[in-house]
C-alpha cells in the first residue's frame, strides 16, 4: 500500500484543515512541524503504532553527504525521535547501521564510496531488519522504482521534507511504502 500526503490544491481548497498544513495518517492528525496525534480520533491500529513510537522512542541513523541538511532533518525529527547517529557516506552508513540497529534510516542516495541504493541492498541482504526511507530530489519514474526494489518504504523528496518526512517514516514503520505526491505521480501508482 502506497501513502501519499495530499499535497493537491483543490484538496486543499476544499479542507481547511489541510490549509493549515494539517496531514491525516492511518487515523491521526499531524501538525506541520509535529507528529503529536489526537487521541480521541485515532484508529486502534494507528493508536498502536503512535503509542509504541511514544512509549519507546523511533531510532533514526540519518545518512547524507550534505552537512546542513542532516542538522535540518535532525531538528525536524529531534522532538519526536532519537536520533541515535548521523553519517556523511554509504560505507560509515552500513557499518553504523549494523552497530547501531535503528528502526529505521533516512538516507540520501547520492553518498560518497557507497551510494545509498547500493548501501540499501546491503543491508536488506545482511538481514537488517531496518526500515530504509530515501531522500532524494529525482522524481523520475524508473529511479523511483529501482529505490523501492531494493527494500526501502519511503521515498521522500527533499524540498518537501518539512511536510512529509515524518508520515514517510511512520508509514515505514507500520509496514506501508510511501513516496512522496510529486514523485508518485511520475511513477503512476497514484493515478
Amino acid at each position: 500500500m502506497i501513502l501519499p500526503v495530499c499535497t493537491d490544491p483543490f484538496y486543499e481548497q476544499s479542507n481547511p484543515s489541510a490549509r493549515r498544513g494539517w496531514v491525516d495518517f492511518l487515523g491521526i492528525r499531524f501538525g506541520p512541524r509535529t507528529n503529536r496525534a489526537l487521541y480521541e480520533s485515532a484508529s486502534p491500529r494507528a493508536h498502536k503504532f503512535q503509542q509504541a513510537a511514544y512509549m519507546n522512542k523511533t531510532r533514526i541513523l540519518l545518512a547524507d553527504n550534505h552537512p546542513d541538511l542532516l542538522e535540518t532533518v535532525e531538528q525536524h525529527l529531534e522532538p519526536e525521535f532519537e536520533i541515535v547517529g548521523k553519517v556523511g557516506d554509504g560505507q560509515t552508513l552500513l557499518e553504523e547501521a549494523m552497530r547501531l540497529k535503528p528502526d529505521v534510516i533516512v538516507a540520501g542516495i547520492g553518498l560518497p564510496f557507497v551510494d545509498g541504493l547500493e548501501a540499501g541492498g546491503r543491508l536488506k541482504n545482511s538481514g537488517c531488519n531496518s526500515r530504509i526511507v530515501f531522500l532524494t530530489i529525482r522524481s523520475d519514474a524508473d529511479f523511483v522504482r529501482r529505490c523501492l526494489s531494493t527494500g526501502a518504504f519511503g521515498y521522500v523528496l527533499k524540498p518537501r521534507i518539512s511536510s512529509e518526512l515524518i508520515p514517510a517514516i511512520l508509514a515505514a514503520l507500520a509496514g506501508y511504502s510511501f513516496i512522496s505526491l510529486q514523485a508518485g505521480d511520475t511513477v503512476g501508482f497514484l493515478n
